[in-house]
C-alpha cells in the first residue's frame, strides 16, 4: 500500500517513495535521497475527491489505499495537469472504480483521451473541464476553490481548502525531497528547512524559464496571492508535505527568496 498520512479528519495524503534519480526527473544532478510522489483524497459524505493519481509505476499500491478510505462514495478524480505522475493511473483507476467522474483543465484534448481504459468504460465516465477560479461546489466539495497559480509551465492548477485552510499546489513548493524512507512525508515545523540556494537549484532544474525571466510582475502576483490566502499546509504532487500556518508561512518565505531574491553573488 501507498503510505498513509492524514492531514485533517477528511484529507489524506497517499505517499509513494522513490530514490533521487536526475535522469528520471526534474532533479539537480547533486540530488540524494527520496522523492515522494503524493496523491490527496479528500472525502465528503458522499463523495471524494482524488487530487493527482499517481505515476503509473505505483497503480497497485494506490488503488488498494483508495479502495480503504473511498469505500463506496463517488469518486472524482482531478489531476492538476497532463503530465505522467498527474495522470499515470487515471485509466486504470476508471476501469476499477464503479462511481467515478473526472473533471481536468485540460484543453488541448479530450479529457478521457489522455488515458488507456475499457472502451464502455471511456463512453460511460462524466468528464467535463474546469477553468482556473472556478468553485468544486457543483462537483459535491463546497469548501474547495481553484487558484491560478504563480509559477508554472503546463495549464496547472492549485486548489485551496478553505475549511482546513490546506493549498494542493500541483508542482509547485516540490522541491524538498526526504533524507531516508523513516522520515515522514508530512513536515510540521520548520526545522531542517532547505537553505536557498539548494531550493533555487531544485526550481530551475524544473523551471529553468525562471533564471532568464524578468519576474517582478510574478513577485507582486505571488505577494497578492499570499496576502489573500494564508495558508495553513502546503500540499505539493512531489516532495514534502507541510502543515501548520507557522512552518507553512516559513516555506512560502523560502521559495519566494530563492524564486525572487536569490542571487549567486
Amino acid at each position: 500500500m501507498s503510505r498513509v498520512e492524514q492531514l485533517s479528519d477528511n484529507i489524506y495524503v497517499l505517499s509513494d517513495l522513490e530514490p533521487a534519480d536526475p535522469a528520471r526527473s526534474w532533479l539537480p544532478s547533486d540530488t540524494s535521497g527520496f522523492e515522494p510522489f503524493n496523491k490527496y483524497v479528500f472525502l465528503e459524505d458522499d463523495c471524494a475527491l482524488l487530487i493527482e493519481t499517481g505515476a503509473a509505476a505505483h497503480d497497485e499500491s494506490i488503488q488498494e489505499s483508495l479502495r480503504e478510505i473511498v469505500k463506496d462514495r463517488l469518486l472524482v478524480i482531478l489531476p492538476t495537469r497532463s503530465e505522467l505522475e498527474s495522470i499515470g493511473n487515471m485509466g486504470s483507476i476508471i476501469d476499477n472504480f464503479p462511481r467515478v467522474e473526472l473533471i481536468t483543465t485540460t484543453r488541448a484534448l479530450p479529457p478521457l483521451g489522455l488515458a488507456h481504459m475499457r472502451p464502455d468504460r471511456r463512453e460511460s465516465v462524466k468528464a467535463r473541464r474546469i477553468v482556473r477560479g472556478e468553485k468544486l461546489a457543483g462537483a459535491g466539495f463546497p469548501t474547495l476553490d481553484t487558484v491560478t497559480p504563480i509559477i508554472r509551465i503546463l495549464n496547472t492548477i492549485w486548489i485551496h481548502d478553505r475549511r482546513s485552510g490546506i493549498l494542493f499546489t500541483s508542482d509547485t513548493f516540490s522541491n524538498e525531497l526526504l533524507p531516508d524512507q523513516e522520515t515522514p512525508t508530512i513536515r510540521r515545523d520548520s526545522f531542517g528547512l532547505p537553505d536557498v540556494a539548494a531550493v533555487r537549484r531544485s526550481i530551475i532544474a524544473r523551471f529553468d524559464w525562471v533564471e532568464r525571466a524578468r519576474t517582478q510582475a510574478l513577485q507582486r502576483q505571488w505577494a497578492d496571492l499570499f496576502k489573500r490566502i494564508k495558508p495553513t499546509g502546503i500540499a505539493p504532487s512531489l516532495g514534502r508535505v507541510t502543515m501548520g500556518a507557522d512552518a507553512a508561512a516559513d516555506v512560502i518565505n523560502l521559495y519566494s527568496r530563492a524564486l525572487f531574491e536569490f542571487s549567486e553573488g
